[in-house]
């Protein structure tokens, strides 16, 4: 490519603000009582440390086009990795801190990641220990990179990196790195992030610079954002939104970015005080923690003027809720996925019926039609169907899975969805998912891979998952399972238990089980899904075997048996 990098560009801008950067340290402010920052860094710093820790990645073997894996928590760690590993040409695979080493083992393997940058420990877990097994058992994972230290026996310390890039003997290779010698093209591999597929297999959905980058002149200008704005993250780095917010949007516009490692309420609102946030990107779950928060009315939040809303559904009773609680801020709900990126948004400056009713217009650019079941016919304004795009932020494909990517696009190259809905003068309304997928709190969970899991207990003989209103989180996860004749029946206690041992991802756990003698099945003898949400989804609500509280585990109420 000819021509200054653009991502670098944007860094040399960043590089000459004095403070860029600021992460909290969400268990060092509930110990200490008040919120402590991990990290505040200049651009200039920012550069510098991206620079060393590319030199130091290209000292450990890392080369043009490898694809390198990043599970952290929103630190500033994530944001140097991804663009040292920009600046020397590398892919980033986004693995959200959530996962656990099944899931973890799955998306390296398919990836061919050949290192793997993980904290020494966040929270409760010992990440570098977890998947240190990994180095042994997958050929192209070379390398295991800690943050926060070493942690054990081969596995290299992120800090090490560092210093081993910032040596004189690397000085040469730094000013290589910062010219852009070794960044490739705007259309190559740039980002590889996996998602939930709805046949149990992650899908790796492969982004450009130009795809990443397409969209961001057209979300700022709909939010109305500029360099001076502050961003707040909490959603996940490991997501695309958490991305695109946390990490292209912000140096595009030269703002200043502060990331939340784990999500608090209570400790949100003082961060978004001290800091003066003036946006962020947040799903429903956690605008209404904040605004239920007994903190809520003594925190001074007014520096607040926009929050994209989006990562779960939210009904018109709730946005109007949450319009009263958050009077003057602009509630801009949207509409996107990890292979679009954003389509759909309101602005700050629309009426207050469009946010209540629809997700927004398309962003220039970006073509929505409503298609027949079919995908041959496009449909009138204000008729249901299938919702197809075309968009320059799509994916340039799914990795190594060619008969994916032709099978997303219709006969005439629009990509299908996988929602429903309708247009309403323009303007977007989602009314469904056609795909398999429920989304908890904005994170997705493939009811299939789900599924093959319950069904591999030596109790079960078939299970269908669905997803569980909740007011809090959109959805949560029930198995309806069919046991084995002639034994004990599956507990709730049981199938946590078997989940953890698998070392499956807790968010992935079902939270409600229902016991049947049978399920609906079609004549080729697949489950009709529908039929069984239809027929267990009340039942379970009624029967007071809803989810109870966040996290799954023993002390969950006992299966409802419905006959």
């Amino acid at each position: 490519m000819t021509g200054r990098p653009a991502l670098l560009g944007h860094l040399d801008a960043w590089a000459e603000a004095p403070g860029v950067l600021t992460d909290v340290d969400v268990a060092r402010s509930r110990r200490e009582g008040g919120a402590r920052l991990r990290g505040a860094l200049s651009g200039a710093e920012v550069r510098e440390l991206v620079a060393a820790l590319a030199s130091g990645l290209r000292q450990e073997g890392v080369r043009p086009g490898d694809v390198v894996a990043v599970q952290l928590p929103n630190w500033h760690e994530y944001l140097l990795t991804h663009l040292a590993l920009y600046a020397m040409g590398a892919v980033t695979q986004p693995i959200s801190p959530i996962y656990r080493p099944l899931d973890v083992r799955r998306q390296v393997e398919l990836s061919g990641a050949v290192a793997l940058v993980v904290p020494v420990h966040h929270r409760k877990r010992h990440y570098a220990d977890e998947v240190a097994p990994l180095l042994g058992d997958l050929p192209r994972l070379r390398t295991l990179v800690a943050v926060g230290g070493s942690g054990r026996d081969g596995v290299r310390g992120w800090a090490d990196l560092v210093t081993a890039g910032r040596s004189a003997a690397a000085a040469a290779e730094r000013r290589a790195i910062l010219r852009g010698d070794h960044v490739a093209g705007v259309d190559d591999l740039l980002l590889l992030n996996f998602t939930s597929g709805t046949t149990g297999d992650p899908k790796g959905v492969m982004h450009s610079y130009r795809t990443l980058s397409a969209g961001l002149g057209g979300i700022a200008h709909r939010l109305g954002l500029t360099g001076s704005d502050v961003f707040f993250v909490p959603t996940t780095l490991g997501h695309a939104a958490g991305f695109v917010n946390g990490v292209h949007l912000p140096l595009f516009l030269g703002a200043r970015v502060v990331y939340l490692d784990d999500w608090d309420a209570r400790l949100a609102l003082e961060v978004m005080e001290q800091q003066r946030v003036t946006y962020t990107a947040a799903m429903p779950t956690y605008l209404f923690d904040l605004v239920r928060q007994e903190e809520f009315g003594a925190r001074d939040i007014s520096s607040l003027r926009a929050v994209r809303v989006s990562g779960g559904p939210i009904s018109r009773t709730a946005m109007a809720q949450l319009r009263e609680a958050l009077p003057g801020v602009g509630l801009c709900p949207g509409w996107g996925m990890t292979e679009t990126l954003y389509l759909t948004s309101t602005g700050v400056e629309d009426e207050e019926a469009l946010s209540l009713t629809t997700d927004g217009y398309p962003f220039d650019g970006c073509q929505v039609q409503v298609r027949d079941p079919s995908f041959e016919r496009a449909l009138p304004d204000g008729e249901l169907g299938e919702l197809v795009v075309r968009t320059p932020s799509l994916t340039i494909g799914y990795f190594g899975r060619d008969d994916l990517t032709a099978d997303a696009l219709t006969h005439d190259g629009w990509f299908k969805t996988g929602d429903t809905g309708r247009l309403l003068d323009g303007a977007v309304q989602i009314a469904g998912r056609s795909k398999d997928i429920i989304i908890r709190g904005g994170e997705n969970i493939p009811a299939v891979a789900v599924e093959q899991l319950v069904e591999e207990h030596p109790k079960v003989r078939r299970a269908a998952v669905i997803g569980i209103p909740d007011d809090r989180l959109g959805e949560r996860a029930c198995a309806v399972v069919v046991c084995e004749p002639d034994g004990d029946p599956l507990t709730l206690a049981e199938l946590v238990e078997f989940f953890e041992s698998r070392g499956a991802t807790r968010h992935f756990t079902p939270e409600a089980l229902v016991l049947t003698a049978a399920l609906p099945l079609t004549p080729t003898g697949k489950v009709r899904k529908h039929e069984v949400a239809a027929r267990y989804r009340d039942a379970v609500l009624t029967a007071a075997a809803a989810p109870g509280p966040r996290r799954p585990g023993p002390a969950r109420p006992a299966p409802t048996t419905v006959r």
